[in-house]
Parts: structure tokens; C-alpha cells; sequence
């Protein structure tokens, strides 16, 4: 009976791993992008989305505490990678 309890025990805390993982990587995608060029004086910094995302994104941190992302393919968005400097993680 006790092997049976440690064994449910173990499995929770597995689960419960697994379950932090997965939000952590999700909140790492972009699922909605910046239809246009959002002005460059406006934008703090710039981070990368996780290569394991369905889109090739790129995460700007805005002047007043706000996020938007918008998709790497973009020329404007080439052209602010290129200048602005990256978000420490």
C-alpha cells in the first residue's frame, strides 16, 4: 500500500513538472501580430520568440510596460533588429 501511495505521489509531481514546462514554452510564442510598422521611438528592446513556435515572431518590449509581436519576416522588422538592442532575459 505504501508503494502503491509513493508511486501515485510520484506521478503528480511528474505531472505537475510537465504541466509548468509546457505553459513556459507557450508563453514564449506569439499568436497575434503587429499588422504594421509600430514607430521605432516607441520600442524599448527586443526578443526572439522559441524556435519550437509556429511562427518566426519577434517580441518588442514598448516604452510603457506593454509587449507586441510582430512576425520576423518583415523588412521593418529586420531593419529594428539590426538596431535596437535585445531585452535582457
Amino acid at each position: 500500500m505504501q508503494l502503491m501511495a509513493m508511486g501515485l505521489v510520484c506521478l503528480l509531481l511528474v505531472c505537475h513538472v510537465e504541466s509548468n514546462s509546457i505553459l513556459t514554452l507557450s508563453s514564449n510564442c506569439c499568436y497575434s501580430f503587429a499588422e504594421k510598422e509600430i514607430p521605432k521611438k516607441v520600442i524599448r528592446c527586443h526578443k526572439e520568440t522559441s524556435s519550437i513556435c509556429s511562427h518566426r515572431a519577434v517580441v518588442f518590449q514598448l516604452k510603457r510596460g506593454r509587449q507586441t509581436c510582430a512576425l520576423k519576416e518583415h523588412a521593418w522588422v529586420q531593419k529594428y533588429l539590426s538596431s535596437l538592442k535585445s531585452c535582457l532575459p
